[in-house]
């Protein structure tokens, strides 16, 4: 629990009367207002009017969930930690206000059951080598981008292909932020979501050894044939760092990415244990800037592993 929640000056993006489930099976329905992240990153809460601690089981445990139905958008927000209280306004002045924290949350908006998937496009954080180089004007007050080089494409396996490209926005102080955006190329692969997850995990462990660093995968948004969407928000990970690696910097030159992302994951895709490998590539990526001792047990985990396995 934070011991300093953190304020909430802007308005919420959704309110409305929340199904509040705790781990014990307890339903309750409160009102809640929720506030989406603005940010890769950025974590993502919700605030809940309850009643004082001995007449609601929310408010006294350390995990629950919620379901909220807002105006044809329907949020499911699949676990959320207590982190503490806040004042707010709910219409008669200041309450003491429970604080939630989101690690795993969908939005839907419309009718997603019935239509199919027409696109498929997956948020990671910053990475050099995924990005594509783009030359960004403004035009009328929206941002126009003309592609000077694409971003790599990897093949997994028949059917599932991976897209990536650098996307633009304005921020809040007014300045030009990027993001690395990955698109399936066949979004129809998404009836499995498991499958196409499981197989962009596997890239984005190749790449985090490529670049040095560890690149999470921090949501996804699907739009169906009937105009529906699904955003997934995922913050069940430590956020890695923000700073920007040197392209000069990387184990993998720029212009040879897309050949070896596509030979790696194949050969990793392959070993008897890739769980393992994956698993040795973070050790030792989780073991850098940490000083002697640190690196050198997390390394020689990493290294244990790969002899033993491989």
């Amino acid at each position: 629990m934070p011991k300093n929640p953190p304020h909430f000056d802007t308005r919420p993006d959704f309110v409305g009367l929340g199904a509040f489930r705790t781990e014990h099976g307890t339903l309750e329905r409160l009102e809640c207002c929720f506030f989406l992240p603005k940010s890769e990153v950025a974590k993502i809460w919700v605030l809940v009017r309850a009643s004082s601690p001995g007449d609601s089981l929310t408010v006294v445990s350390w995990r629950f969930s919620c379901e909220l139905k807002a105006d044809g958008d329907v949020l499911i927000a699949e676990e959320i930690f207590h982190s503490g209280y806040t004042q707010w306004d709910w219409r008669n002045g200041a309450e003491n206000t429970l604080v939630g924290e989101i690690t795993k949350l969908t939005v839907n908006s419309g009718d997603v059951h019935s239509s199919t998937v027409s696109g498929a496009r997956f948020v990671i954080t910053p990475s050099a080598l995924l990005r594509s180089a783009d030359i960004v004007s403004e035009q009328n007050g929206e941002l126009v981008r003309q592609v000077a080089r694409k971003g790599p494409v990897c093949c997994v396996s028949p059917g599932i292909a991976f897209r990536f490209s650098s996307a633009y926005r304005r921020g809040t102080a007014g300045n030009l932020q990027s993001t690395v955006e990955c698109d399936l190329v066949e979004p129809a692969q998404m009836r499995d979501p498991k499958r196409a997850l499981s197989s962009l995990d596997d890239v984005l462990a190749v790449v985090s050894f490529a670049e040095r660093r560890v690149l999470k995968l921090t949501g996804w948004n699907l739009s169906y044939s009937n105009g529906a969407t699904t955003t997934y928000y995922g913050r069940d990970f430590t956020a890695p760092s923000e700073e920007e690696t040197d392209i000069d910097t990387t184990l993998i030159a720029l212009r040879d990415i897309e050949e070896f992302l596509n030979r790696s994951v194949r050969s990793l895709r392959s070993c008897r244990s890739p769980g393992a490998l994956k698993q040795a590539i973070y050790f030792a990526l989780h073991g850098q800037d940490r000083g002697i001792g640190g690196p050198f047990i997390i390394l020689f985990v990493g290294i244990e592993t790969l002899l033993s396995l491989f």
